[in-house]
């Protein structure tokens, strides 16, 4: 396009400025709708908190007298091991006197290993630190195996 006059010009520049002006507000307009959107979700959804274990289920009893199922409710803190002041006592010959610990802390139950002789196996890993416990997992103390699950109604054996 030639621009011939000085009008041409003028004209010219002004369609630019209209393009740019409607190009900023189409962005703006934009924005607005997608902070108003996000604004109506997060409302929709209110954030609700991760489901924590609440007590540990025996899936194998190993070499002890524990019946598979039998279950404990978990408190702050669950000891596990062969001595009887423990929160759940176990007579097994594989268990140390006192085995591990189960705490929360932080909304989170955490296992953590006493320096027991045979171990603690958070879904077939070494608990080497204190490690999170999610429901699902399997918490093995020698060789007795427990689910960890979450109970919403609460129910379950208490603690031995």
């Amino acid at each position: 396009m030639i621009l011939g006059t000085t009008g041409d010009q003028l004209a010219y520049l002004a369609l630019r400025a209209l393009a740019i002006v409607c190009l900023y507000a189409f962005i703006v307009w934009v924005v607005r709708v997608a902070l108003r959107d996000l604004a109506a979700l997060s409302e929709q959804t209110p954030a609700r908190p991760a489901e924590q274990p609440t007590r540990l289920v025996v899936i194998d009893g190993g070499e002890s007298s524990l019946v598979i199922g039998h279950d404990w409710a978990l408190v702050n803190p669950t000891t596990i091991g062969r001595r009887a002041g423990n929160t759940i006592p176990i007579d097994d010959p594989f268990l140390s006197g006192e085995h591990a610990r189960i705490t929360a802390e932080g909304g989170q139950w955490w296992v953590r290993d006493l320096g027991s002789t045979n171990g603690t196996l958070l879904n077939g890993v070494p608990v080497a630190a204190a490690t999170a416990i999610e429901p699902g997992d399997i918490v093995q103390f020698g060789r007795i195996r427990m689910q960890a699950l979450s109970d919403p109604s609460g129910a379950g054996n208490p603690p031995h």
